[in-house]
C-alpha cells in the first residue's frame, strides 16, 4: 500500500525497469530545472550589481559640486 502524503506524485508502476526509466526522466528534469534556476539567480545578481554601480555613479556625479574642495 502506497502512502498518499508524498510531495512527488508517482504514477502506478508494474515493474522495476519502469521505475528506473521514470526516475531517470525525473532526474533529468530536476537537473535541468536546477541549472535554469541557477542561471536565473546569476542573471538577477548581475543585473542588481550593474544597477547598483550605475546608481553609485549617478549619485557621485550629482554630489560632486556640493562637496567641499579639499586642498591638494
Amino acid at each position: 500500500m502506497r502512502k498518499q502524503n508524498y510531495g512527488i506524485l508517482l504514477s502506478q508502476v508494474d515493474d522495476l525497469q519502469e521505475i528506473k526509466v521514470m526516475l531517470a526522466d525525473r532526474l533529468e528534469q530536476w537537473a535541468l530545472a536546477y541549472i535554469a534556476e541557477g542561471e536565473l539567480k546569476g542573471e538577477l545578481k548581475g543585473t542588481l550589481k550593474g544597477e547598483m554601480l550605475a546608481l553609485q555613479r549617478l549619485l557621485s556625479n550629482a554630489l560632486v559640486p556640493y562637496l567641499p574642495k579639499l586642498p591638494v
